[in-house]
């Protein structure tokens, strides 16, 4: 492994858009964009949601981490395998629903700016 990830990221209307940084429609004109908005909503409580899995577990967590944001995303990678590993194991600590994950590989999208690259994205899959 070379330590990239090829993956997109989602935020909310607050960031602006990437290629690699998926965010909302301000004002969704097709049905493809109201689809995506709403994929997009669902899909960040999910995440939210693994979020708050992960704090109930892992307590530091919750505040401030004092390490370089290289040290930081070992740490956050380190406990989810191991929440992973709890689960797998059986652990009762958490009430689990698993939590499906639909690999889509993107990188064929031909696009000449950011926002392109969302159209094509939603249309392909919304």
């Amino acid at each position: 492994m070379d330590g990239t990830f090829k993956g997109l990221l989602i935020g909310d209307s607050s960031y602006p858009c990437f290629r690699w940084l998926l965010t909302p429609y301000l004002n969704p004109t097709t049905a493809s964009q109201r689809r995506y908005n709403i994929s997009l909503r669902k899909t960040r409580v999910i995440i939210e949601q693994v979020f708050g899995r992960l704090k109930r577990r892992f307590h530091l967590l919750h505040d401030e981490i004092r390490m370089t944001p290289e040290r930081t995303c070992t740490l956050v990678a380190a406990c989810a395998v191991l929440h992973n590993l709890a689960i797998q194991l059986n652990d009762g600590d958490m009430d689990e629903n698993p939590i499906e994950n639909d690999e889509n590989d993107n990188e064929d999208i031909v696009a000449e700016n950011n926002f392109q690259f969302r159209d094509e994205f939603a249309l392909r899959h919304f």
